[in-house]
């Protein structure tokens, strides 16, 4: 279906079937999306023209470049006070008069020359018509460089907006976060998405969740498959078209059953999940394998490598019960293999679909005998803090962890 939408005073044609509207600015990010963090320079002279009747010197001026339109972005100054952390007057209603504005101390201290602010600055986007100024939430972080005798300074997006899409004619609850820094979410390529696919009404936006949705990949929904297409640079409406035919993502979760997979070994063996109704499979995905201690092996390469040693070492004695599986995004050099000798033998797969399928480079799982995941590495969210700020953390399942769940269900 063709579309054409009046926005700020021009007519765009779209090809999209579904609009989705989105007002509520949350002041934290998703739980799914990278912060990206941009230098923020400061100067003796404000880059844009500021009124202040009542300023105090010496102060730095800085410009966070953010909107869209006529207005250059916000403005950010900067007193180092002596004796005490910086404080910092931001334009936050974007008036361009600062004596309206307060200095505001920061709001953590992250070491003891390090401090961060949240701020929520309206920045301004217009095409065409009238300007709209819209809400949106940014880290500040600045550091003490002893080289400079002077803070560094740092911002990055730290909000994310929610709303509705109607899809096939259902409600869902959507939200979306920009992992760029510049207030604006028509970048389609920086998007991260999560919506409400199993109808709780909670969205599920944690690292590896089957409601999130990674830039760039089709938004899979037992409905029908759709890809965003336009994105307002406010980030308040979206546009998604039809791409395919939907499918039931699989929920990756302790108590759920397992994807029935069955892989190809690099080794040209088919493993299968569950292995054979007898035996417990435990799978490692990791990143890439080192083949020794020596030159030219990355940190990553020989973590990867410890990990699968110690998970090995731990599974000693139970060749015939446990199914070791390690999933690795890169292929081992040829000719590679793990030593079996008493231990567990690992076989190793590549494949690009089962990383995909699973959502994970890296991680652990237990699976039982019926093929339910009984244990695996864990992202977890703890009350909020102070300021309502979810706070999470990842657990990764340690060797003896995974030998105690192997026991159990062994002894079951």
């Amino acid at each position: 279906m063709i579309a054409a939408v009046l926005f700020f005073g021009c007519t765009i044609p779209l090809h999209a079937d579904e609009t989705a509207f989105l007002g509520e600015m949350v002041p934290w990010p998703m739980q799914c999306a990278a912060i990206t963090g941009a230098s923020l320079d400061l100067t003796d002279t404000a880059y844009e023209e500021v009124r202040w009747v009542g300023g105090v010197e010496p102060v730095r001026f800085g410009l966070l470049p953010l909107g869209r339109g006529a207005d250059p972005g916000i403005t950010l100054v900067e007193y180092a006070q002596p004796g005490g952390p910086p404080l910092l007057l931001l334009d936050a209603n974007n008036n361009e008069w600062l004596d309206d504005d307060v200095w505001r101390p920061p709001d953590e201290r992250n070491g003891p020359r390090s401090y961060t602010w949240f701020v929520t600055p309206t920045p301004e986007y217009q095409e065409g018509g009238d300007p709209l100024r819209v809400p949106y939430r940014i880290s500040v972080y600045a550091e003490y460089s002893y080289e400079l005798q002077s803070y560094e300074y740092h911002y990055g997006g730290y909000s994310h907006r929610r709303g509705i899409v109607t899809i096939e004619g259902e409600c869902y609850p959507i939200a979306v976060a920009s992992m760029g820094s510049t207030g604006c979410y028509d970048d389609l390529d920086s998007l991260v998405i999560a919506v409400d696919l199993d109808r709780d009404g909670a969205l599920n936006t944690l690292p590896y969740s089957h409601e999130a949705f990674g830039p760039g990949e089709p938004i899979v929904l037992p409905v029908g498959t759709y890809a965003m297409v336009w994105a307002s640079p406010d980030g308040q409406r979206f546009h998604l078209r039809r791409e395919g035919d939907g499918a039931a993502r699989p929920i990756i979760a302790r108590g759920q059953p397992a994807p029935p997979s069955t892989f190809t070994t690099i080794d040209g063996e088919r493993i299968a999940i569950p292995a054979d109704g007898q035996r417990i499979t435990v799978m490692l995905f990791i990143q890439r394998i080192a083949t020794s201690d020596r030159g030219g092996c990355s940190s990553s390469s020989l973590l990867s490598r410890e990990r699968v040693d110690d998970v090995r070492a731990a599974l000693q004695g139970l060749a015939e019960d446990v199914v070791l599986v390690v999933v690795v995004e890169e292929p081992p050099p040829d000719g590679f293999r793990f030593e079996d000798g008493v231990r567990v033998p690992a076989h190793v797969v590549c494949d690009p679909a089962t990383n995909e399928l699973y959502r994970r480079s890296v991680g652990a799982f237990v699976i039982d005998t019926t093929g339910t995941i009984v244990a695996m590495d864990e992202t977890w969210i703890m009350t909020p803090d102070s300021f309502g700020r979810p706070r999470g953390a990842y657990r990764a399942l340690r060797g003896f962890e995974i030998r105690d769940t192997v026991d159990v269900l062994l002894g079951s």
